[in-house]
């Protein structure tokens, strides 16, 4: 079983989600507006807050081989619907982390 970390490092990011979906989710990891709720290696659950004040939930889970995804801006949901920029930013903080609050 692969955990969150094997499925969502940069190379995965890239092959999931559109190019302009990775620069705003790298803009939203800049402006450190990322807090994670749950991290296990199966599991992530992350709160992003967007510019307008309102706050999206990002799910990110590991199923054995493969990566399940849900964001409350209901751009993302599923294994095959856009891999959003608030998931990227998700991921990507993650990646950067080496140990969560």
């Amino acid at each position: 079983m692969k955990t969150i970390r094997e499925l969502t490092g940069s190379k995965e990011v890239k092959e999931l989600a559109t190019e302009s979906n990775r620069r705003l989710g790298k803009e939203i990891v800049a402006y450190d507006r990322i807090e994670f709720e749950k991290d296990k290696p199966e599991l992530l659950v992350a709160r992003v807050k967007v510019p307008t004040g309102q706050t999206r939930t990002v799910t990110l889970e590991a199923e054995g081989e493969t990566l399940s995804w849900h964001c409350t801006c209901g751009s993302a949901s599923g294994k095959d619907d856009v891999f959003c920029k608030h998931a990227v930013a998700a991921a990507q903080k993650l990646e950067e982390s080496e140990e969560v609050e």
